[in-house]
Formats: C-alpha cells, structure tokens, sequence
C-alpha cells in the first residue's frame, strides 16, 4: 500500500464509520472530492435539506493534509490531518422537521466515533488534533445563515514496512444454490458484513451500538433475481488489548444477483 492509497482511501473510511453509526442516519456525510470545497458545500446545502426525512446538518470530509515526518528519509511515512466540517442551518434544524442535533453536538459525536475506530494497522495513533473543534465561517458559501464548526484529527501512516493488512474478501456463486459466499486469502482472518449498506464492524451491537454486522460462518442465502449489496471487511486479530484492535482489509462493496442458472 502506498502513500496515495492512504491519501486517497482514508476521506471514505472516515466517511463509513459515521454513516455506520445510528447517531448520523438523519445526518448526511460527504466526502469533499478534489478538494473542490465550493462544489461540496452547494451539493451539501442541497443534502442537508432532507434526508431519512430530517434536515437541518451535514458533514463534510475533507480531503487529507499531510506532513513529511522525515525529510531524510525517501518515501517515509507522513503525518496526516484528517479534518471534517459539520454545517447546521439552525432555521431549518429547530422546525419539525429537523434533526435538533446541534452543530457542537455533531461534532463532538465525530470525535467520539473516530476515536473508537482507532484504524490500527492502516493509520497509527489517530487522535483529536489541537484545537480539535474550531468554528469556522463559512457563511460566504450560503444563502442562508449558518453555524459551522472543524473538527481536526493527527495520525501517523505506517512505512511500507510497517503496514499490516488482510486481503480484502472475495465474493462467490454456490453453484446450483441460492447461496454466495464470501472468502479472503489471509489466514485465520474473520469476515464480517452487512446487507444493508452499513458499515461491517467487527462485532455485534454489543461492542458497537447500533451495528448490523454479522460475522460471516456459513453461506450467505439468496433470493431469485433479487439484487443484493453486501459491504465486507477482512479483520486480523494480531494485538492483544481491545477486543477491537484489529489489522484490517479495505471494505469492500458487493453486489450480488443469483438468476436463473
């Protein structure tokens, strides 16, 4: 894995971790492309009108800011600062129709979220920068007033020689079966999924409030022609600690469709 694919991959998995979260179901979360920030924000002052029937927030990824740790050093690891933005429109938050999640509210919900991800093995002692929530003005951007606030991040990538991950899995037929099954090549990994296009956490409900994942034991049932998408993730347990501390794969977007065979 290289340094770009971490640039590049960490904005969604920052992104996956919230959209998986119950808190931010009513919240849309978007990942700022090509660091085009006035395009993000008109397309999320369109989202933050209405979604899952509430309105009124939404939070922005932004793309990462990195730091050269070691000049010296060619293709070293680099010191990166993941950073979001959550946008309220208090006149359309307080009607009711609003989410009445409050910009402060939301932001420190990512601080709490981010923390417990943790993303060992991709990304080393990711932590709340300082400051780690700062208002920003962005009322330039929008039509209507606005209260908006940053919340900052500090990690380390890993060297080359450091990184540590599973392959991601693979999905396959059961042939002559309404059945797929899912498969990775790294030894003694766990795979855990969901069918609702939530985040596939490593454990149940009881270490990650309002998750859907399951662990992955037997295969998956199907119906005829009925299209389903499986989101899944490889997770190594190498660390001793936290039940969660894990090497993992990239989370991988599945979509599956038996028809008649």
């Amino acid at each position: 894995m290289k340094t770009d694919d971490i640039l590049d991959r960490l904005p969604y998995e920052l992104a996956d971790r919230l959209q998986s979260d119950p808190f931010f179901q009513d919240i849309p979360v978007i990942v700022v492309e090509k660091g085009d920030v006035a395009h993000e924000y008109q397309q999320a002052q369109g989202a933050i009108t209405e979604t899952s029937g509430k309105r009124g927030v939404a939070v922005l990824v932004l793309q990462i800011v990195a730091n050269d740790i070691y000049q010296g050093v060619p293709a070293g690891p680099m010191k990166l600062f993941p950073a979001f933005q959550v946008i309220e429109v208090p006149e359309l938050n307080h009607d009711d129709n609003g989410t009445h999640k409050s910009a402060r509210k939301v932001a420190r919900h990512i601080i709490t979220n981010v923390k417990l991800a943790g993303f060992r093995g991709f990304v080393q002692a990711m932590k709340p920068a300082t400051p780690a929530i700062e208002p920003v003005d962005l009322s330039k951007d929008f039509t209507v007033p606005v209260i908006s606030y940053q919340v900052n991040f500090e990690c380390q990538e890993f060297s080359d020689e450091q990184i540590e991950y599973c392959l991601p899995p693979i999905l396959s037929n059961v042939p002559g079966q309404l059945q797929v099954t899912l498969t990775t090549a790294t030894p003694g990994a766990q795979i855990w999924y969901t069918t609702d296009d939530t985040f596939p956490f490593p454990g149940d409900n009881t270490l990650f409030p309002g998750s859907t994942a399951q662990q992955y034991t037997v295969p998956i049932a199907m119906q005829l022609n009925v299209p389903v998408t499986i989101r899944a993730c490889a997770y190594l347990n190498k660390f001793t600690g936290s039940p969660t501390d894990y090497v993992a794969s990239s989370v991988e977007r599945l979509t599956a469709t038996i028809t008649n065979q």
